[in-house]
């Protein structure tokens, strides 16, 4: 115990007690030796100290005595050793609780230290950024900035050696592109630091960093390769994540040069010692390339069989699937995997509606066209291949024409969507005079009835209502061309016939989607409940879903809670969409927090690698809780599940923004 603090250590406390005689020879040296054997912390906070006066100890123990004269001496004697056990027991158990109370305050002036050393450790390196002219009109840069942005690389760096985990090294290593974009694009800036750690132990990081700004801000290819390779010289026994990725950083030049041979050793390199799924992929584009297609298909395969969770995995299979082999059905299988391990995948639905363009799945291709225009609604293809859509498909010239000029004011140089539109306007007037749109617009809601008797024919609430939200697009999307008298009509004309309750769910979502009028869904929904049997099970789940909707849209959060149960009691106890949509109304509508946590806790337990669920449940930990660690770790755990999930990476990257802030 330090000496300096206010009152007497436990060791002088033994001694004062050895020395008026209130303990033998024997007993002391086995207090003492119990005392030093215990887990007693060597320093407690000053302020903190346990504060016992021996002197009035003393006193109070021999006036004890004084009174206890004519008592047994013996049991004063056990009296004083009894007292004294327990002084020492209270001193330890004290300190013991002390010491736990101050640890989190401990362990932040370990790291703020720490952070101090380090900026002075910036300070002294021997770098000078770039001088700034002073007669320069552009805003300089700061220099200590600069400095200490150069030293979180270096140390983002020392954390990609120490992983363990391919995907928290490859979220280290997009940290670094993020932070590397925001120095000063001369290069001589970045170099000149490398010259200055040559003879350090920083040097392998620093050629890291050289190497990620190379290839990130100056897009030089050569300059790149040359630095992976000093650093993979250096590092020519080491087995760790950074000489993973600096020889994949190495293998992507390669392929951009079309030095394929020398890609493939080093993503073959990284497949035998590292098993990093996006080697894989690399591997099987170069192996297309070369019209090597089942040994690309072969790697795809391997990379799924280690990796099942990984949506690009998935989605690039069926690429090959679609583009080399022409088996569209393994293609349409494997896109929709991917879109389940990662809903917000652009580029799986990107792919997936081209593929349904191709076999003439109109419906199903401007759905997806329009799911990917939400997550990207800037995306030149999707507009081009949407208006294609519009334009083969539905016979929509107008809609098309738009979509058309929309791509081309996005990118004026666009070959395709230029001839697309002057092949439009040629034919719009006389289009527009013939006036097809009525049967077009029938053939929509076809289309839709169609649909909505999948839903019936489906074996799961979870395909139901994949379908339903194909509907759902559609309808918005023609909101201005379907009109109420239309589908009046598709009712009365579906009246006593099988597609009678497709057709009123039809109506039901325009009534909901497009007029709001709540209280004709409900009607209508209610009919199609007392009318159907159980045989139609998912149809039936949906229809209840629909209903809770629209209790939800009216703020009669009680029925459509009575819904949601219906559904999870009688027709799938483990619905995500169902768990979804009960923990938001209970979080959000009724500010119920506690609840709606433990619903979303019960839907990871029935579902523990669903990304959308973890995703859910960090949103409630930060917008309700405010526990922000506790959302950084289930958006983390999210991406780790969905490499692919843009939502949680938003959420990740704001979560980490406020921390830093604290």
């Amino acid at each position: 115990m330090n000496n300096n603090t206010e009152g007497p250590s436990s060791e002088i406390l033994l001694n004062t007690l050895l020395r008026e005689g209130f303990l033998t020879e024997q007993e002391y040296t086995k207090k003492l030796e119990e005392l030093r054997a215990s887990d007693q912390p060597e320093v407690l906070m000053e302020e903190e100290q346990p504060k016992y006066n021996i002197d009035e100890m003393i006193e109070e123990l021999e006036k004890q005595a004084e009174l206890s004269k004519d008592t047994n001496v013996k049991q004063i004697f056990e009296e004083q050793e009894r007292l004294v056990k327990n002084l020492i027991e209270n001193i330890i158990n004290e300190a013991k609780k002390m010491v736990e109370k101050k640890k989190d305050a401990l362990i932040e002036k370990i790291k703020k230290d720490a952070a101090d050393e380090v900026k002075e450790t910036a300070r002294s390196r021997q770098y000078t950024p770039k001088r700034v002219d002073r007669n320069d009109d552009s805003k300089p840069s700061s220099s200590s900035d600069e400095i200490m942005t150069v030293d979180y690389l270096l140390f983002l760096s020392n954390e990609i050696i120490v992983q363990t985990e391919c995907s928290k090294a490859e979220q280290i290593y997009n940290e670094m592109k993020r932070k590397i974009s925001i120095l000063d694009s001369k290069e001589h800036n970045m170099y000149s630091f490398l010259d200055s750690v040559k003879e350090s132990p920083n040097y392998t990081l620093a050629l890291f960093c050289c190497a990620i700004f190379s290839r990130s801000i100056l897009m030089d290819n050569h300059k790149t390769i040359s630095f992976c390779t000093n650093l993979l010289e250096i590092q020519t026994s080491e087995h760790n994540l950074l000489v993973c990725l600096t020889h994949y950083i190495r293998g992507c030049c390669y392929v951009d040069l079309k030095r394929y041979s020398e890609a493939k050793m080093d993503f073959g390199k990284i497949i035998e010692d590292y098993d990093y799924y996006k080697a894989y992929v690399s591997r099987s584009l170069i192996l297309q390339r070369s019209d090597q297609v089942e040994a690309a298909l072969n790697d795809l395969n391997i990379g799924i069989e280690n990796h099942p969770n990984i949506a690009m995995l998935y989605k690039c299979r069926a690429d090959l699937y679609k583009n080399s082999l022409d088996d569209w059905e393994s293609a349409l299988r494997d896109y929709n995997h991917a879109i389940i391990l990662s809903p917000d995948y652009f580029a799986a639905f990107l792919s997936r509606a081209q593929l349904f363009f191709k076999i003439s799945e109109f419906d199903m291709a401007l759905a997806d066209y329009n799911r990917a225009l939400k997550i990207q609604a800037s995306s030149v293809p999707c507009l081009v291949g949407r208006g294609k859509v519009f334009e083969v498909g539905f016979k929509n010239f107008e809609s098309a024409r738009l979509d058309y000029i929309l791509a081309l004011k996005l990118d004026p140089k666009n070959l395709e969507a230029k001839d697309n539109l002057q092949r439009i306007e040629k034919i719009f007037k006389d289009v527009k005079k013939e006036k097809p749109a009525q049967k077009s617009h029938t053939h929509i809601l076809d289309i839709l009835v169609s649909k909505s008797k999948e839903i019936r024919n489906s074996r799961s609430l979870n395909d139901s209502f994949k379908i339903y939200l194909t509907i759902i697009d559609v309808l918005e999307l023609q909101s201005h061309s379907i009109t109420e008298k239309l589908i009046e009509n598709m009712v009365e004309a579906n009246i006593n016939t099988t597609t009678e309750d497709e057709s009123m769910l039809i109506r039901v979502l325009y009534n909901r989607i497009i007029k709001k009028d709540y209280e004709n869904c409900l009607s209508d929904l209610d009919s199609i409940i007392h009318d159907m049997d159980d045989s139609c099970r998912p149809f039936k789940a949906l229809t209840h879903f629909i209903r809770a909707l629209c209790y939800e849209d009216m703020q009669n959060y009680q029925q459509a809670l009575k819904d949601y149960s219906l559904i999870t009691d009688k027709y799938d106890s483990k619905s995500v969409h169902v768990f979804l949509n009960r923990a938001n109304l209970y979080c959000y509508k009724l500010k119920d927090h506690k609840t709606g946590l433990s619903i979303i806790n019960q839907a990871i337990a029935n579902d523990p690698s669903n990304a959308v669920l973890f995703n859910m449940r960090g949103r409630i930990y930060e917008t309700c809780m405010e526990d922000l660690e506790a959302a950084r770790f289930d958006f983390e755990t999210a991406i780790k599940i969905d490499n692919c999930y843009t939502s949680a990476k938003n959420n990740l990257k704001r979560i980490v923004d406020k921390l830093s802030q604290k």
